[in-house]
């Protein structure tokens, strides 16, 4: 078995298939392009798709690629996994060859068998091999190469690939899997590809599209069957430079370094929280490369996260300061060859990713020991009321509450938060038919205006332009706000006003036009 930089390994599969007559073709955005199904380009194929599916004139039968994919939302999320798996990521590049009405199973097989085996020089003794149990044909073409015992087949979770979205190409599909031996196992007889422990990893799928899925359900035939695989770079890379997880290959480990050297932490002592840091700052790097922004809402909504959930593992580091920027030179350092873009987006891609995290590291100052002081009695679940009690009376966000959550590996109620947000929501419509009225001087007159950015923040540093007082009562009037008003039955926002010199509480927002 060769052992090979990523690097090499990507140029090496990309040459491979162009020799296959092949057309190279270049990775997309992970922005899916006319694709409402998905939130993120999540495999390689998500760019052909149309070729299977419709009459479209095609600008070849063949293809290959390195896409860079995201799985961070959807379906096929992987976030939760991120920190405890040492072989699944959010981000990730996907090596591909596909065939649009070309060639279809025997070819894709033999290829996939000449470049593991005579290429990469992996022993066939390492191999083993899945298909999905009904597809008898695939079953036959491995037997040419791979002992029977070593052909498994395997139910429709694990063998029936598809739609990238919700709808689209899929059909069945046949995995190559390393066998990292017996001693990494479960120590089971029966132990095979689709057992959970770490003997095996799965590393490529060769994916036959036959069928097209509609919104119904229903599987059409596709216009053009064909071939879409699927292989990990990281995964690969991990095999191929026999190492124990894909965090200690060459596109993991410049990365590692950094943090070690701002953080004076090491890896070994501090694994999870490393490997979140150094697995999000790559999809966040290359999100904010392709247009995506923070915010509350789809993709912007994800980027936060990430960029949130690597910032608390920061802090686990003893990081206060913003820090993950300076990680993102490493990552476009690391990639810039293969990915132009990075190297001519990265003032803008330092940028936002400096402002996010300075404005989340503002809003966990508190909440963070507040939601630890609270529920560091509870189990494994928080209860709804608890929840409520965070937001409501606390201020702390729903999204924050579900990062703090998941770093303290909480589950929460929220079926039982709902209904006491229902009650408050009575409440507040009732109080609202007392005829709660604001200064109306301020609304007559229409002395100062208020600029609203809500939308696009959950904190914003705001100009005390007056004050007002009447009734014993002061009304303060800002030149922004991000405090959305009560509003169509959806409740006013909660929060914090403050300065150096003073702190208090909203508790409820309201507007009176």
């Amino acid at each position: 078995m060769k052992n090979m930089e990523s690097k090499r390994i990507r140029e090496e599969y990309l040459k491979f298939f162009e020799n296959k007559e092949h057309k190279i073709v270049k990775s997309s955005s992970l922005i899916p392009f006319d694709d409402p199904t998905l939130l993120f380009t999540n495999a390689g194929m998500v760019q052909f798709k149309k070729f299977w599916a419709t009459d479209v004139p095609l600008p070849y039968t063949r293809a290959v690629s390195c896409q860079k994919c995201l799985r961070a939302g959807g379906k096929d999320s992987d976030l939760e996994k991120i920190g405890d798996s040492g072989k699944h990521h959010t981000f990730f590049e996907m090596l591909g060859n596909f065939s649009f009405g070309d060639y279809f199973k025997k070819e894709a097989i033999e290829w996939a068998y000449e470049f593991v085996v005579e290429k990469l020089k992996i022993k066939e003794e390492n191999l083993w091999v899945s298909y999905y149990k009904e597809d008898l044909e695939t079953k036959k073409i491995w037997m040419k190469f791979i002992p029977e015992k070593k052909i498994i087949p395997l139910g429709e979770k694990d063998n029936f690939w598809g739609p990238a979205g919700d709808t689209g190409p899929c059909g069945p599909c046949t995995e190559i899997y390393f066998d990292f031996g017996e001693e990494k196992g479960c120590k089971k007889e029966d132990c095979k590809p689709g057992c959970d422990c770490e003997r095996f990893l799965e590393f490529w799928n060769l994916v036959f599209p036959q069928y097209d899925k509609q919104k119904d359900g229903r599987l059409l035939p596709l216009k053009r069957r064909g071939v879409d695989t699927g292989m990990g770079l990281e995964r690969i890379s991990r095999i191929l430079q026999k190492v124990e997880t894909n965090y200690d290959t060459d596109l993991f480990i410049p990365i590692i370094k950094k943090i070690e050297e701002i953080s004076n932490f090491s890896y070994e002592e501090n694994k999870k929280n490393f490997r979140i840091i150094s697995d999000h700052i790559r999809g966040i790097v290359f999100a904010i490369s392709d247009g995506v922004i923070p915010s509350n809402e789809g993709r912007g909504y994800v980027l936060r996260r990430l960029i949130r959930r690597a910032s608390l593992s920061g802090l686990d580091l003893n990081l206060k300061e913003p820090f993950l920027y300076k990680l993102s030179n490493i990552v476009i350092d690391l990639m810039k060859d293969v990915y132009t873009e990075l190297s001519q987006n990265k003032e803008i891609i330092e940028k936002v990713i400096y402002e996010e995290e300075e404005r989340f590291l503002y809003l966990i100052s508190s909440s963070r020991k507040i939601f630890f002081d609270i529920v560091k009695k509870e189990k494994e679940a928080i209860d709804g009321e608890t929840v409520f009690k965070l937001y409501d009376t606390y201020g702390i966000p729903k999204d924050l509450i579900e990062e703090l959550a998941l770093k303290f590996n909480k589950k929460i109620d929220w079926n039982q938060f709902e209904i006491f947000m229902e009650r408050q929501k009575e409440m507040s419509r009732a109080k609202s038919k007392m005829g709660i009225k604001l200064n109306p001087i301020l609304i007559s007159e229409k002395i100062l205006e208020t600029e609203f950015v809500g939308y696009e923040k959950i904190f914003v540093i705001g100009k005390l332009v007056s004050i007002y007082s009447c009734d014993n009562l002061y009304y303060l009037v800002f030149d922004k706000t991000p405090f959305y008003p009560e509003k169509g039955g959806q409740i006013g926002d909660r929060g914090i006003i403050s300065n150096d010199k003073f702190k208090f509480k909203v508790l409820d927002t309201q507007i009176d036009e």
